[in-house]
């Protein structure tokens, strides 16, 4: 599912849409993430994160980015971020990841989106 770093040509983040509390806030744009030490980090973070997969639950907020992770070739692989958890689809279903607010906080900074 997730490719090694060195096959990832960029990633893009995109906001899904506006927080909780201004859904209608226009999505601010990110820069796309080519920095190859960038790179590994975010595909370190997820790698290291992506066990205990679950599926989504009644309550479960939506994603507030998406991270398109290209590679050579031009496939891509997408994961969502939300508040406390990262999804993506596993074997044709959605799936989810619980992260600790101390986690995700560290992720978010290597996103460059922290506070956003």
């Amino acid at each position: 599912m997730l490719p090694v770093a060195d096959r990832v040509t960029r990633i893009t983040i995109t906001n899904v849409g506006g927080s909780a509390d201004q859904p209608t806030a226009p999505a601010p744009r990110f820069p796309v993430i080519e920095d190859r030490e960038r790179i590994a980090q975010v595909i370190k973070f997820i790698s290291k994160h992506g066990n205990d997969w679950r599926a989504p639950r009644d309550g479960d907020s939506t994603a507030e980015y998406t991270l398109q992770i290209d590679t050579e070739g031009d496939k891509h692989l997408l994961i969502s971020v939300g508040k406390s958890w990262i999804g993506a689809r596993v074997e044709n279903a959605t799936q989810l990841q619980n992260i600790s607010a101390r986690d995700m906080a560290a992720f978010r900074e290597i996103l460059e989106i922290a506070g956003r």
